[in-house]
């Protein structure tokens, strides 16, 4: 929850996510995390960086700390097939792609490598 009077926030304590029951889960997992990494937060255009709360832009050193746990345990959340699609930053493909070699990496408008695709597999 965003403070009414406009301060940001400095932690983020979310409520554990439950697991959904064998066979369930969802069929599609979509998140725009925070993954601009922490040296970058001060070069963000001013209209971004002054009203955009800090957690919610700032993914640690390297921007990826989020994106690798929903990496790690988004495709326990996903029903069979299901898919996870993240946004990312356009440095950030080539180590992702090697945190999940099987997902695809696709391009925005500008040409930059902006969004990452991970689909669970079927169980055979």
């Amino acid at each position: 929850q965003v403070p009414s009077d406009g301060s940001t926030l400095e932690s983020w304590n979310p409520r554990p996510l439950s697991l959904p029951a064998e066979g369930g889960g969802v069929d599609l997992l979509i998140s725009n995390p925070p993954y601009i990494p922490s040296e970058k937060l001060p070069m963000l255009d001013t209209s971004v960086r002054n009203y955009e709360p800090k957690i919610g832009l700032d993914g640690g050193p390297k921007g990826t700390n989020i994106l690798a746990m929903l990496i790690k345990r988004g495709p326990q959340l996903l029903a069979p097939d299901g898919l996870l699609a993240l946004e990312i930053d356009s440095t950030q493909a080539d180590l992702l792609k090697q945190l999940a070699p099987g997902a695809s990496i696709e391009k925005d408008l500008a040409g930059q490598s902006r969004y990452l695709f991970l689909r669970k597999e079927r169980a055979s």
